[in-house]
């Protein structure tokens, strides 16, 4: 959370940031207390790699 820098915001501004690097927010509310998972995706890694002209 605090590297997206999300310490402190509201919901609708975590999901808005997570939403800026294609990631999704779930959120659960349980006994104990909420539940709150960032799923954010390696923009880098999800980059399709060129091996090259090929010709």
């Amino acid at each position: 959370m605090t590297l997206l820098g999300a310490s402190g915001l509201g919901m609708n501004t975590i999901r808005d940031r997570a939403h800026i690097y294609g990631g999704v927010v779930h959120v659960r509310d349980s006994q104990q207390g909420l539940g709150v998972t960032l799923l954010l995706h390696d923009s880098l890694r999800s980059m399709p790699i060129h091996q090259g002209a090929s010709g």
